[in-house]
């Protein structure tokens, strides 16, 4: 059985964890490119980039969703650099 993916390669996607948003890039063949390890900021530096299925990326209770070109995924804008 084959599924039939919404997403394109390169795709920018997320999935809703129960305290934040995680993100990778859709690749094809329902394969995703993420940084996953390290459970906390000081294991961080042992983080793995890797390859998964979409269905990993998911998890249990998620589902991905694309993120749109230039869609904001910070919680509050950066600040400007003045002009002039």
């Amino acid at each position: 059985m084959q599924f039939m993916s919404t997403f394109d390669a390169g795709d920018h996607v997320k999935v809703k964890r129960l305290l934040y948003r995680h993100h990778g890039i859709y690749v094809n063949d329902c394969r995703v490119i993420d940084v996953s390890g390290g459970r906390n900021i000081f294991e961080k530096p042992k983080a793995l980039v890797q390859a998964g299925t979409l269905k990993g990326f998911e998890g249990k209770r998620g589902t991905a969703e694309k993120v749109p070109p230039g869609g904001k995924f910070l919680r509050s804008p950066l600040p400007r650099a003045p002009t002039g």
